[in-house]
């Protein structure tokens, strides 16, 4: 079950050095759904639950990931829910060919409509 998430009005960074609401809404449940796969593929079956709420209406800020300029805690929000929305996508694409019933879902009422130019990264390295 990955739910967490937090409002900070002002920038904040790990000890690590990660924007604290990137690390937390985007990062830790990547981390934690890649590396559940081994338990999860083991499961008869397997479910992760991602609730959270849809990213927002703003592009994804590829060059800047962890907010660097011009932090607005809702914004941040936003932008780690929509990084949230493209980590379930990408995880669900890859991983149901493994164990066709794994299931990482996001409950219907926060599901948004991603515009196709938000999908895809830019090609630049």
């Amino acid at each position: 079950m990955l739910c967490a998430r937090y409002h900070r009005s002002t920038r904040a960074e790990t000890p690590d050095g990660f924007e604290a609401t990137f690390a937390l809404f985007y990062l830790s449940r990547y981390l934690l759904s890649y590396r559940l796969l081994p338990l999860l593929e083991r499961s008869d079956r397997p479910v992760i639950a991602n609730v959270a709420g849809p990213g927002g209406t703003r592009p994804i800020q590829w060059n800047d990931l962890q907010l660097t300029r011009g932090y607005l805690g809702v914004a941040a929000l936003g932008h780690g829910g929509r990084l949230n929305d493209l980590l379930a996508v990408a995880f669900a694409s890859k991983h149901h060919t493994a164990k066709p019933d794994m299931a990482f879902s996001i409950p219907a009422s926060s599901r948004p409509a991603l515009p196709a130019n938000t999908i895809t990264p830019p090609l630049r390295r």
